[in-house]
């Protein structure tokens, strides 16, 4: 077998025009897929925010407001 390898040398410059242009040639579905992922990744690594619900919901799931609420009433 007597294949041809691509010449793949090219400049740090040519090399970012390349992906870029290989990003933009992306269908449309392959882009939304990649989002999708990164947003999972992020997600995973605590690289994004939570929702200000669920921060509420773990805060009083650790603190009883009630009881911290009732104590204050009474002072």
């Amino acid at each position: 077998m007597n294949r041809k390898t691509p010449d793949l040398s090219c400049s740090f410059e040519q090399a970012e025009l390349n992906t870029l242009r290989a990003g933009l040639a992306m269908s449309t579905e392959a882009k939304i897929q990649w989002v999708e992922d990164m947003l999972t990744l992020a997600a995973q690594t605590g690289a994004l925010a939570r929702r200000r619900a669920e921060v509420d919901a773990e805060y009083r799931a650790r603190v009883d407001i009630d009881g911290l609420l009732a104590k204050l009433q009474q002072t």
